[in-house]
């Protein structure tokens, strides 16, 4: 990524729309700023406060017909703190999404994400805790297919990507693919089993070490309402480090809503995963996203999670970190949003004013209007 990844984006939006588009196809461009000022209490994670803004310009495409839907954005972030980086810095980010239905027994979405950022507070977000002012590139994927064999029996295949590198050549890698074969109790109950692949990197200077893990897992999907889905996975999985091999057992649920005014994300588990620092460790955790919609003029937002990383497979030298974030927002117009926000991050595990961080800040975004 980094300063090359503009006109890289810029080439393909060019070639998108030079190129033939079926008749069909509907194309339709995406143009979105947003401008913050507001306090950041821990700018590079050394205890020192300042004065910040924030300018965030995003361009993309949205491509769609009967069967399929592209969506490709790329964005920035300038920042400027006054005392600390009068200068300002940039961060740089991209994202992709896409959904086919070719027939009434397949489906298949995907979605990738990127960060490349001077400033990566957002890994805390996401689990992700360290000290020291470095870049950071950040990824994160997923893709899922599923195809109805029977009206009673769904197959499905499923890849999960995850990578943090910092500058100085360290952080860790996640690729999981898996299949699972769900059957049918009733209208509302699927239930099957599942087997995953891991592949775990953890970088360092002198180069990469590897580790593996198989997993075998039940799994159940159940529709509680019309706007409510929730799923769930329990099994052992059997990892294979530097150190040796063991037996960890894995655990999952996530629930799911979804309707005109509010939309909400839970999920905990127990697995393995990358930890506090990047690295592969037996994680604990528990997710939360929403957002409450108010009419078509307010809404609340928020994310925010706790992390409990350890040892493969002891879980020992645990560290125990969160982070949350929120924001109150006023539609002025269709176009133009207002809004409060802020967030706060800390390591419980560690009173260093150095791993907290709290920020607060007055937004404003404006949309270009969708056709």
């Amino acid at each position: 990524m980094g300063r090359r990844g503009l006109p890289g984006m810029a080439a393909l939006l060019a070639s998108l729309l030079a190129g033939p588009v079926r008749a069909e196809t509907q194309v339709e461009p995406i143009a979105r700023l947003a401008v913050e000022g507001g306090y950041d209490s821990n700018v590079l994670f050394d205890g020192r406060g300042d004065q910040a803004n924030r300018v965030s310009p995003d361009l993309g495409l949205k491509l769609r017909d009967h069967l399929w839907s592209f969506t490709g954005v790329y964005g920035a972030d300038y920042l400027q703190y006054r005392q600390l980086r009068p200068k300002g810095v940039w961060n740089q980010r991209g994202s992709l999404n896409f959904a086919a239905t070719p027939t009434e027994r397949f489906d298949a979405t995907g979605t990738l994400r990127s960060t490349y950022a001077d400033d990566p507070v957002g890994l805390a977000q996401v689990g992700i805790f360290r000290t020291g002012q470095q870049r950071a590139l950040y990824l994160q994927g997923g893709a899922r297919a599923e195809y109805e064999a029977t009206h009673l029996l769904l197959v499905a295949g499923e890849l999960a990507e995850r990578l943090v590198r910092f500058e100085d050549a360290t952080g860790g890698a996640m690729h999981a693919p898996s299949v699972e074969v769900l059957r049918a109790l009733n209208e509302r109950l699927f239930v099957g089993g599942a087997y995953a692949f891991t592949i775990f990197q953890d970088f360092r200077p002198a180069g990469a070490r590897l580790a593996y893990a198989h997993a075998v897992r039940a799994r159940l999907r159940y529709k509680v309402s019309r706007f409510i889905d929730a799923d769930a996975f329990a099994g052992p999985a059997l990892w294979s480090g530097p150190n040796g091999r063991s037996v960890v057992p894995e655990i999952g649920a996530e629930l799911r809503h979804a309707d005109r005014d509010w939309d909400l994300r839970l999920t905990a588990a127990h697995r393995l995963g990358l930890g506090s620092t990047a690295a592969p460790s037996l994680v604990n955790s528990v997710e939360a996203g929403t957002v409450r919609r108010f009419g078509r003029r307010f809404d609340l937002r928020g994310d925010g999670g706790i992390w409990q990383t350890g040892d493969v497979p002891t879980g020992r030298n645990a560290t125990l970190g969160f982070a949350v974030a929120g924001e109150a927002g006023w539609y002025v117009t269709r176009q133009l949003r207002l809004a409060l926000a802020g967030s706060y991050l800390a390591r419980l595990d560690d009173s260093s004013p150095l791993l907290r961080r709290t920020t607060v800040g007055i937004r404003m975004g404006w949309e270009l209007p969708a056709r």
